[in-house]
């Protein structure tokens, strides 16, 4: 035998070896990123890239079907999909089914987190009872309920996650810092927004003529602050510019002000001949002399983000989703959605928001912005119609609502309707509506608690009280009711 032969020999096997094993690694390594970028072969054998799918569920644990095919999985699902058009179902037992078409991208993630099921057979509640009501407020995170009789002395102050419902009674003197308990029992009061604590609330209270603010303290009302009186202004507006709220934005006599609590400070006017602003806590846009403009606390001058025409109709809002900070405006009947950074004034090389998503020429001009509580979907309102923007998949959408005016979020994600004594719901985007409550009295005032265990609502019940005078006379009486939504 020639052993440097064999040993040539050998010495080839094992490059061989070496190199269709490097080469295998290299091709196993590809394949598996292919498949984590989503690529997969379609019955064609053609490479094709997927989408990732992810869908969560109220309540979870709930069976999906994409494509009329179930998966072994329940929500939470995490699915590689092929891109491209789907049908969604969501199902489980005992409770109402969900559905939807999706059209998947290649490559990327589509978040499907709004899907929430109502169970078939209901049990519903009584929780509380009123006689008449002229404040009702739920706080950001669905967690309290802020309720005050007309004409009463005191703010009823609900936790609705106990089991049963909590009370905390507040007299209004203390909230409204006022020894005249005659006079709290007059008026009217908005809650203009919640602390991110939720223990806090900006009150506006208006009787006869006169409106003041007031930071009411929920948890401790003697320490609540009348901020009329503390900064001598007569306020038009006033919003938190921190989570605390002890750091405001307010516009008096069309001057733009910023108040800290902490040092009972308020600043020189900031802006002149403000119209109005919204803000995303430290900062603010307002509208002055047909512009629109950004401003943030501690920078030496505004930015203008926008020029308008003297007969332009703007509303506009402000939020960040997922580290993109946006503004939302309506000018007349064009819609748009600006994202980005907010442009910096001694940074400031022009506008920094670039145009996301736009919608023009709708048959109506909106009045009224609305952002739901994660900052993803912002609405458009007048009257009875309804524009939505989803930021995530910059999707528009037009809603055909059934004719009511009692429209509000319930959810995230989710919007409730009342007419002919029914509780109507659907998704933001206007699918899956489903009448989810039948009664014998109007309803109004829903929402879902925070836990997802309760849907809350009222229900304005009348009834015969007669007399001599008035045979025909009734009596109204508002009941706070609560379904339970996990069975």
């Amino acid at each position: 035998m020639d052993r440097k032969k064999t040993k040539k020999i050998r010495s080839a096997r094992i490059v061989a070896t070496n190199i269709f094993m490097s080469i295998s690694v290299v091709a196993i390594v590809a394949v598996l990123m292919l498949i984590a970028m989503g690529f997969s072969f379609n019955e064609s054998g053609d490479i094709q890239q997927s989408g990732l799918l992810q869908i969560t569920s109220q309540p979870t644990r709930a069976s999906v079907e994409i494509d009329q095919e179930t998966l072994l999985s329940t929500t939470e699902v995490n699915k590689m999909v092929a891109s491209g058009p789907h049908e969604i179902k969501i199902t489980k037992s005992g409770y109402d089914n969900w559905s939807r078409q999706i059209n998947l991208e290649a490559g990327l993630l589509t978040r499907i987190e709004w899907v929430r099921l109502f169970p078939v057979e209901q049990n519903i509640e009584s929780v509380d009872s009123f006689k008449s009501l002229r404040l009702v407020s739920y706080s950001a995170d669905s967690k309290h309920l802020l309720a005050a009789e007309t004409n009463g002395a005191t703010l009823n102050y609900l936790d609705l996650q106990s089991n049963p419902v909590k009370r905390a009674v507040i007299p209004l003197t203390q909230a409204l810092g006022t020894n005249d308990v005659v006079m709290t029992a007059q008026g009217s009061f908005k809650v203009e927004s919640w602390n991110d604590s939720n223990n806090k609330v900006l009150l506006r209270w208006t009787r006869a003529e006169q409106t003041s603010w007031h930071l009411v303290d929920l948890t401790a009302p003697e320490k609540s602050i009348n901020l009329n009186n503390q900064f001598a202004l007569n306020f038009t507006k006033i919003a938190a510019a921190n989570d605390s709220a002890s750091k405001l934005w307010a516009l008096a006599d069309n001057n733009l002000y910023f108040i800290d609590l902490g040092t009972t400070q308020i600043s020189d006017a900031l802006a002149t001949k403000v119209e109005r602003f919204a803000n995303n806590k430290d900062t603010v846009a307002y509208l002055a002399e047909h512009a629109l403009y950004t401003y943030k606390d501690g920078e030496e001058g505004a930015v203008k983000i926008l020029d308008l025409k003297e007969s332009d109709n703007i509303i506009f809002e402000m939020g960040t989703y997922w580290g993109d900070e946006w503004i939302a405006y309506a000018v007349n009947q064009d819609l748009y959605l600006l994202a980005g950074k907010y442009p910096n004034y001694k940074k400031n090389e022009g506008n920094t928001l670039e145009r996301f998503i736009s919608h023009e020429n709708l048959p109506y001009a909106p009045t009224a912005i609305d952002v739901n509580a994660s900052d993803r979907i912002i609405t458009f309102w007048s009257g009875k119609d309804l524009a939505s923007f989803d930021i995530e998949t910059r999707d528009y959408y037009d809603l055909e609502l059934d004719g009511s005016n009692s429209i509000d979020w319930l959810d995230n994600y989710l919007l409730w309707e009342s007419h002919d004594n029914k509780l109507v719901v659907r998704d933001f985007d206007g699918n899956n509506r489903r009448e989810i409550i039948a009664s014998d009295a109007p309803i109004s005032h829903a929402i879902i608690s925070g836990n997802n265990q309760w849907l809350y609502y009222f229900e304005t019940i009348t009834t015969p009280a007669p007399t001599e005078e008035n045979p025909m006379a009734t009596t109204q009486t508002i009941v706070l009711k609560r379904l339970k939504l996990n069975v």
